[in-house]
């Protein structure tokens, strides 16, 4: 059975709690927030760690690990709890290995468990694999793609994180932060964080938000260089693919990276002149937040090596602006050449 989000939270504040949960989402603090609230309701802290199971379901060929932790009886306790998380199988279209017996054990699943099964989605885009909604189709499971909370209910939940840190917050402002923030939940958490300990003793005022916040998109770009970092070059593509799907054009993209580049070049060359961070702060204009980020981040890449992402970055720009060739291929291409730069 699909549920919303919003029914979802409903059911689990009424006490209406099902004995199979199947989750998917792109935002991870979403998932962990649904599990908390579920685990909150219906186990206690004292016998917690005798009533909460936690699987690694990408290491899960067969059914033995999961009714194992469902026939066994609680510990002073009406329920126990078994989350099994990264489960890999979810994700795929094709029914492989266990699908169809935990299909049917999930409809005669012992009244004393609740199951949480769960996988990250790449992308906004991508929809639930067929093996999800198979699951999903069975009215005993309760299923939800939980999408990034967006309009009153991303400001609704943005405010209860004011709250929770004895921030005051007025309407017109939290509007204004929620309009400009990636609502990303994760993200929108830091962004709170570094809010609240900015404007410390005083109301938080428009100009406090348009300081600390990153333009939008910038937080995409930080990831994008992160996975380059990495050498995860698919990441980067889907994380520009992202930025293409949400409506920013390719010359902005494009100048986005550069900047970024840019300024972990100037962070390198600072810190080997043996600039303080206080220093490259007042020169770059970053805040401290942010420079201490890309601080750490610069230390993955070489001198040379980002020098010659920038040279790459000209390069492209160039082509962009005065012939026609494919964009979108080109930026891949940039992307790709950080592999080698």
């Amino acid at each position: 059975m699909n549920v919303k989000l919003f029914e979802l939270e409903k059911n689990i504040k009424e006490n209406k709690i099902s004995n199979a949960y199947l989750l998917c989402s792109i935002d991870m603090k979403l998932i962990r927030d649904t599990i908390d609230s579920i685990k909150n309701k219906i186990l206690s802290e004292d016998f917690m760690e005798f009533n909460y199971v936690k699987i690694d379901g990408s290491k899960l060929e067969s059914m033995d690990s999961i009714i194992n932790a469902c026939e066994t009886l609680p510990f002073m306790s009406e329920k126990k709890l078994i989350e099994i998380y990264n489960f890999k199988i979810l994700s795929k279209d094709k029914e492989e290995g266990f699908v169809s017996e935990l299909k049917e054990y999930l409809k005669s699943i012992p009244p004393q468990s609740v199951i949480i099964m769960y996988y990250s989605l790449e992308s906004e885009r991508e929809k639930p694999s067929k093996n999800f909604n198979k699951l999903a189709a069975i009215k005993e499971v309760c299923a939800c793609k939980l999408d990034k909370l967006k309009g009153m209910d991303l400001q609704k939940r943005v405010k209860e994180m004011f709250d929770i840190r004895k921030k005051k917050i007025d309407k017109n402002n939290l509007s204004f932060f929620c309009s400009v923030v990636d609502n990303n939940i994760n993200i929108v958490e830091n962004e709170v964080e570094k809010l609240c300990a900015y404007t410390e003793g005083r109301d938080i005022e428009r100009k406090d938000i348009e300081e600390i916040l990153p333009q939008r998109g910038e937080n995409d770009i930080f990831n994008l260089v992160d996975s380059l970092s990495r050498r995860n070059v698919n990441k980067g593509i889907d994380i520009v693919n992202e930025l293409i799907y949400r409506g920013e054009s390719i010359t902005v993209i494009l100048s986005m990276i550069e900047r970024q580049f840019r300024i972990l070049l100037s962070l390198k060359l600072g810190i080997k002149a043996g600039k303080t961070k206080e220093d490259l702060i007042k020169e770059l204009k970053l805040h401290p937040y942010v420079c201490e980020n890309m601080m750490r981040q610069s230390t993955a890449f070489k001198e040379q090596q980002l020098k010659n992402i920038l040279n790459a970055c000209i390069e492209s720009e160039k082509k962009i602006k005065s012939s026609s060739v494919d964009n979108k291929v080109e930026l891949e291409l940039l992307i790709m050449s950080t592999l080698i730069a």
